[in-house]
């Protein structure tokens, strides 16, 4: 609780909360979520999908409930940053950060534009959760010959996503 600054994967996009859990991964508005839960003066969001090319959209993570107003939106990204691979960062650095978000945005609109039409096509196909389940549970069986013993009793439970396990900390 009362954290600077939380890093927090967030591999899937806002939309794939269900394929998340079953990866064991968060998307991007579930890791905004436990910033704001654990009142995070800073999230910094890492390990996005390799599906995203360019840059992930935070604008995508805003939270859906109706009964917020736009600019609690706003608000509720004002403090998340994205970070790459090598990227750093100093602690006075962060409020910059976190605005040039929407200038990468606006950069990587095009990009963006493809994603969309990618997760329209996706959620079309009726059988898409379905045919990545089955890959999933096989790179599970697959995972679970190379792991230790140790990492194999350190396994969440299948209830809990790890976005729940990750905000349990404290």
């Amino acid at each position: 609780q009362n954290v600077d600054v939380l890093i927090h994967e967030a591999t899937f996009e806002t939309g794939l909360e269900i394929y998340a859990s079953q990866m064991r991964h968060c998307t991007m508005a579930q890791a905004i979520d436990v910033g704001r839960r654990m009142n995070a003066k800073y999230t910094i969001l890492w390990h996005f999908s390799q599906r995203y090319a360019k840059i992930p959209f935070l604008s995508e993570a805003k939270n859906d409930d109706q009964s917020e107003t736009d600019k609690k939106q706003e608000q509720q990204l004002d403090n998340v940053c994205i970070s790459f691979d090598f990227m750093r960062f100093h602690l006075s650095d962060l409020p910059r950060a976190c605005e040039l978000v929407p200038i990468f945005e606006s950069m990587f609109y095009e990009e963006w534009l493809n994603m969309k039409r990618k997760q329209t096509r996706r959620e079309q196909e009726p059988d898409y959760f379905t045919k990545n389940t089955r890959m999933i549970e096989s790179k599970r069986k697959f995972m679970s010959g190379k792991t230790s013993a140790s990492s194999k009793n350190a396994t969440p439970s299948k209830t809990t996503n790890s976005c729940d396990i990750a905000s349990s900390h404290q």
